[in-house]
């Protein structure tokens, strides 16, 4: 009787999952809308085109997007609460900040970005995003999705001096990072609030007591296939 309940309570909550992944693949045309004139070829471009001008030749700074639906796959797994702040660490062009802002209730989403081509188009991006704002809404409302903008921001700055220790949730493209980067990301993390998940592709953040692995997931991003790694702080 007791395993009869526990498997219905799970199907239950297997049942409620792909309802948010359903719900939330239907949106996934309106951010291809969005963002179709910022283009992963255009990204990578102006990446290159930042980094030979800067003459860095880190993997880190290695230009990748997630993929919108591998985003949201986070998001279920996550569950995080309604409200909150979103922050793409190396946002690029800030496409993970709106997809963000199109499958979670959050009241920011901000990206954080360091080569100034990059940033400039994320806030172009920005802007373009928010000039559509009542048609989005109407497209979200024929879906039978309720959604608000939320506040916008694309911060240029090295994410490692900027502060993000009001986030709430984090996601960082971490593949191509070096193990250094990786341990100074880990130590700002320690400045995150109980309850804060962090994201990452992988690689995960540096082992600690801190730190819950919620779930690992194999997604899609632009280069092909990674494993994301979703942790909770506790």
């Amino acid at each position: 009787m007791q395993n009869s309940l526990l498997s219905f309570i799970s199907s239950l909550i297997k049942e409620d999952d792909q309802k948010l992944l359903d719900d939330q693949h239907k949106a996934t045309q309106v951010f291809k809308n969005i963002t179709k004139n910022f283009s992963l070829t255009k990204a990578l471009k102006a990446s290159q085109a930042d980094r030979e001008c800067l003459k860095l030749t880190s993997n880190s700074y290695k230009y990748g997007e997630i993929d919108f639906n591998s985003l949201h796959r986070a998001l279920v797994v996550a569950k995080p609460t309604e409200g909150g702040i979103f922050y793409d660490l190396g946002s690029g062009i800030g496409k993970g900040v709106i997809a963000a802002s199109l499958l979670h209730k959050f009241n920011i989403c901000k990206g954080i970005e360091q080569l100034g081509t990059l940033f400039e188009l994320s806030k172009e991006l920005g802007i373009n995003f928010k000039s559509q704002e009542n048609n989005v809404k109407q497209e979200m409302l024929f879906l039978d999705i309720d959604w608000e903008l939320p506040q916008i921001e694309f911060i240029h700055s090295d994410f490692l001096e900027y502060d993000w220790s009001d986030g709430t949730f984090i996601y960082a493209s971490t593949t191509c990072y070096d193990a250094g980067l990786m341990r100074n990301i880990s130590k700002k993390a320690k400045e995150l609030k109980s309850g804060a998940i962090f994201v990452t592709l992988t690689k995960q953040l540096e082992p600690t007591d801190e730190w819950k692995l919620i779930d690992k997931i194999r997604v899609n991003v632009s280069w092909g296939a990674s494993t994301m790694y979703v942790q909770k702080k506790i």
